[in-house]
């Protein structure tokens, strides 16, 4: 018997809501493997945000060795770095964004909740735009 996700309750419409029927195995209803398709890929696009933004943000505190930060993009001496200073630190803001998120969670929990939310929705739309840019996934 194949491995399935069976939802509790199925829609009696078949030819709309079953998605495959093994022999012997039991009808899966299409709407909770969908779901579950949906929850890895929203998952799988938040952690393909969070590890390039830290990544990025490692290298170019490696390269530099100073840690990128979002002020640099308002930096008043621009240099020929600038450009480069300002993609560093806007791919790399997620994670600075989470740090300090969990730093106000611990001092002060209503304000480090909305930094952190900001965070990792920031690091779910890179994510997005890594894996459909880069990858070309749809």
């Amino acid at each position: 018997m194949p491995l399935a996700i069976r939802p509790k309750t199925c829609i009696s419409k078949p030819d709309v809501n079953v998605l495959y029927q093994s022999g012997t195995g039991p009808l899966v209803c299409e709407w909770g493997l969908v779901m579950a398709t949906q929850h890895a890929a929203w998952l799988f696009a938040l952690a393909v945000g969070i590890i390039s933004s830290g990544l990025i943000g490692n290298a170019w505190a490696m390269a530099t060795g100073d840690a990128p930060r979002l002020g640099d993009i308002l930096d008043p001496s621009p240099t020929l770095l600038t450009p480069f200073r300002v993609i560093a630190a806007l791919f790399s803001a997620p994670t600075a964004i989470l740090v300090d998120g969990f730093g106000w969670f611990i001092a002060q929990p209503f304000f480090g909740i909305p930094v952190i939310i900001a965070g990792l929705v920031w690091s779910f739309l890179q994510g997005v735009f890594i894996l459909t840019t880069v990858f070309g996934l749809p």
